[in-house]
């Protein structure tokens, strides 16, 4: 499976709220890093996040532009609102 596939995979876990999905991919030892954030560490503390930003909003992201390097995708997205965003997910084999 390509590193495009695993995240479409990601975002559609993400955009149905399917939380146990959406951890199995993630490594014991997962960074999420936004930028405006300090980075959230741990796939216990990232389950943490996301589980309490699903009981706040209905998150959705629409993916518009994925570019995959040998081990990193950068992925343009827009929530429904119109948002504009760019989110760099990094892979460890």
């Amino acid at each position: 499976m390509s590193l495009k596939e695993i995240l479409e995979k990601f975002i559609n876990f993400y955009n149905n709220q399917q939380l146990d999905e959406l951890m199995e991919i993630y490594s014991d030892d997962a960074v999420n890093h936004q930028t405006a954030l300090q980075p959230i560490e741990g796939k216990d503390a990232i389950r943490n996040m996301l589980k309490e930003q699903f009981s706040r909003v209905k998150a959705y992201c629409n993916i518009q532009k994925m570019v995959e390097d040998e081990n990193c995708v950068a992925l343009e997205w827009t929530d429904p609102t119109g948002f504009k965003g760019c989110t760099f997910f990094y892979f460890k084999d």
